[in-house]
Parts: C-alpha cells; sequence; structure tokens
C-alpha cells in the first residue's frame, strides 16, 4: 500500500512538471536560488547593462526582476507597460525618476513603482547608477532580450516593445 502511494506521487509530480513546462515553458523553481551580484543573464542595452535575475525561464511564473547598470550619461527612455506594474528600486547612485508628469530624485534604497499604463523613465545620470527591476506579470525581460546588443531604428524599437506590451515615447 505505502509503495502504491508513493508511485502515485511520483507520477502526479510528473505529470504536474509535465504540464508546468508545456504551459510555460519552464518549470517553477521550487526550492529557489541565490545569484550573486554579477550573476544572471547578462544583456547589453543601448548603453546600459541589464542582469536578468528571474524571469519565466529560471522558474518564475508570475514576476520577471534584474539589474539594470547606468553608466554616466545614461537613462532609461520614456515609455508605458500596457498590462506590467513594474517597481524600480536605486541601489546605487542616484536617479531622476520620470513618474507621469512628476520628476524626482530618487537615491540609493528609494523605491518607485509604476502601475502599468503610465509613462515613466529616468533622465541620464550623472554618475554610474544601479536600478532593481520588478516587473509583474513577466514580459520587459524579452523586450531586453530581442533588443539585445543590436542596432535598431526608432520605428523597430516600437515594434519590439509593443510585441511586449510597452509603448515607447509619448504617443
Amino acid at each position: 500500500m505505502h509503495n502504491h502511494a508513493l508511485l502515485l506521487r511520483v507520477a502526479f509530480a510528473g505529470v504536474t512538471l509535465f504540464l508546468w513546462t508545456a504551459l510555460d515553458g519552464a518549470p517553477p523553481a521550487a526550492s529557489g536560488y541565490v545569484l550573486g551580484p554579477d550573476e544572471g543573464e547578462v544583456l547589453l542595452v543601448r548603453n546600459t547593462k541589464v542582469i536578468v535575475k528571474a524571469d519565466p525561464k529560471t522558474g518564475s511564473r508570475s514576476m520577471a526582476a534584474g539589474t539594470q547598470d547606468l553608466g554616466a550619461g545614461a537613462g532609461i527612455p520614456l515609455h508605458k507597460h500596457d498590462h506590467t506594474d513594474e517597481m524600480l528600486v536605486v541601489q546605487k547612485g542616484a536617479a531622476m525618476a520620470i513618474l507621469g508628469d512628476t520628476r524626482k530624485l530618487a537615491g540609493p534604497g528609494s523605491t518607485v513603482f509604476i502601475p502599468r499604463g503610465v509613462w515613466h523613465g529616468v533622465e541620464p545620470v550623472k554618475q554610474e547608477s544601479q536600478v532593481l527591476w520588478v516587473v509583474s506579470p513577466p514580459g520587459l525581460e524579452g523586450f531586453f532580450r530581442d533588443v539585445s546588443a543590436k542596432q535598431l531604428t526608432p520605428a523597430e524599437m516600437q515594434d519590439i516593445a509593443r510585441k511586449h506590451g510597452m509603448v515607447l515615447g509619448r504617443q
């Protein structure tokens, strides 16, 4: 009897993993993981470095997170997400956050919450800065992957952004 219960649990776990993989493309990270500051999927986006830390490819089904390093003179262009809430946390340096019509200086430890549909960005920074970004549901990381290390026209960037539920610049 005990062996039958164990076999049923193993079979159920196998079917669950198969369905999860078939539906999401990745199994859940049941036990989680720890990444160091420079670990994760490194992407070069314009003149910034993005490191994807968690997303559906690594087992997160409901959010994506990563860091974005902004060198002096770099910023995050004005954009909005149609279906995604976002949070930015300044980890190093300082950033002039744009949120709708408001601009506010955000220093280390500052949090910027951006509801879906709100125009936002970061003005070019004066010193090297780093932000942690978290989006729910995931999707921003797909945009970063699609534009990484490519020379794209503004129209191509806008098409890729639309594919990921984003709009670049005020329309």
